[in-house]
């Protein structure tokens, strides 16, 4: 009865081909196809998830929280360390997610790391603005879906001296000097760079001057229409802390 009754039901949906459907055979055809399909596909869903997590591994649930969230900066004073302990609640994340900026994750203007290590769980974000406060943000993900964020805030001191730049070189040729170094090291995240060139046996007080914005590395700066002789120049790098040891270096202009 209930044979009949479901193919009765399941035949108007097959027009034309409603009377080939009538035949008894047929009805029973269809209807345990009708039966295995919402088998597989509703009757069964805890079985097919099972099946398929068993092979991959997944979680039960998205994770909790990370847990013990640290921020600290480094010598530096231009790059954020960011340090935390996995979720203690939920399912077992298989990627972790670290934000850094002055705004909300989504919001633009942060940088994003995503490391492929999950026990580190260690990351370093360098090039950072001395003197700004950042807000870290941090979550874990799985196959089921992401978990809240866990914040921390930070502001990156601006007090530190910068080192003495690097790599400091000087071209020479007729009346053309071009010196070129490398940022420090060292110290605190440099604002601008101080470049003096004098030439030597002159008095106090003189030789020339130039400022210059820390943008890039390397930096070069040429000065024009000297006259033969030996010269020295000295480079510092500065910030809002103060000025940095000063690397010098001579040569000889023909």
């Amino acid at each position: 009865m209930l044979v009949a009754k479901s193919c009765r039901t399941f035949l108007p949906l097959l027009n034309p081909a409603r009377q080939w459907f009538a035949g008894p055979g047929v009805c029973r055809f269809a209807l345990a196809v009708m039966l295995t399909v919402l088998l597989l596909g509703i009757g069964t869903p805890a079985l097919a998830q099972s099946s398929v997590c068993d092979w991959a591994r997944c979680p039960d649930d998205e994770p909790g929280p990370v847990q013990n969230l640290v921020v600290s900066t480094t010598d530096t004073a231009d790059s954020i360390t960011v340090t935390w302990d996995p979720p203690d609640t939920g399912g077992r994340p298989d990627r972790y997610i670290i934000y850094a900026g002055h705004n909300a994750p989504g919001h633009g203007g942060g940088k994003t790391k995503t490391p492929r290590n999950l026990t580190k769980r260690s990351v370093t974000f360098k090039n950072m603005t001395p003197g700004k406060i950042y807000k870290v943000w941090v979550r874990a993900s799985n196959i089921v879906g992401k978990g809240t964020w866990s914040r921390a805030t930070i502001r990156l001191n601006s007090n530190v001296l910068p080192g003495p730049v690097t790599n400091l070189d000087i071209y020479a040729t007729f009346k053309l000097a071009m010196v070129q170094w490398d940022a420090p090291e060292t110290g605190g995240h440099p604002w601008t760079y101080i470049v003096h060139l004098k030439r030597k046996g002159a008095g106090s007080g003189t030789g020339r001057t130039k400022t210059l914005r820390a943008k890039q590395s390397p930096v070069m700066v040429t000065f024009e229409g000297l006259t033969s002789g030996e010269y020295k120049v000295w480079v510092r790098a500065k910030n809002k802390g103060g000025k940095g040891e000063r690397v010098e270096a001579t040569f000889t202009v023909p």
